[in-house]
């Protein structure tokens, strides 16, 4: 399940676009030639499914270590207080996991701004009409291929302003609620 993560972006990228090319992709050919990857709102769709099939298998991991780190006694003790499956759930299990919710969703975010580049440039290079067109990909496309220097600076002092707010608020929020032992 962690060999997705492992694959660079690029190679990720490759593979979704054999599957979902136009011309000769598998997917096409079972949807009838469904164009997804030029049209702008199932090209969005396909490099988020890509995405998320790339960091699954990080994830599952690190919640299926933080679930089997709950302590069997306060689950046990919650049953017998008459506590049903649910409300186990919701008041035991997610209070212990809360620590790994927060990290994942903190690498998660960063991976959305950052590690999603090569994924990007490959499947869709930033198209069709800037649908998959994100802030770090602009920000390539401005320095590197249309030389536009002032514009690029400007773009990653905003995406660097919104890291460190995201992170802020996320730290805020969410340390309130995180449980440790």
């Amino acid at each position: 399940m962690i060999w997705p993560y492992a694959l660079s972006p690029a190679i990720a990228g490759a593979l979704f676009n054999f599957l979902f090319n136009p011309a000769n992709g598998i997917v096409c050919f079972f949807t009838k030639n469904y164009s997804w990857l030029t049209t702008g709102s199932t090209a969005f769709v396909v490099v988020a499914i890509a995405a998320t099939w790339k960091n699954l298998g990080y994830n599952i991991v690190f919640y299926l270590t933080a679930l089997r780190n709950v302590p069997s006694d306060s689950l046990e003790a919650a049953a017998i207080d008459g506590a049903g499956p649910f409300k186990r759930f919701f008041k035991i299990t997610l209070a212990y996991i809360s620590p790994t919710t927060f990290f994942l969703f903190v690498m998660n975010t960063t991976y959305a701004y950052f590690a999603s580049f090569g994924l990007i440039d490959v499947l869709t290079e930033g198209g069709p009409v800037d649908s998959t067109n994100i802030l770090i990909y602009q920000l390539y496309k401005d320095f590197f291929v249309n030389s536009r220097i002032g514009y690029a600076a400007a773009e990653s002092l905003v995406l660097f302003c919104i890291v460190v707010l995201i992170t802020v608020v996320q730290f805020k929020t969410t340390g309130k609620k995180v449980h440790y032992q």
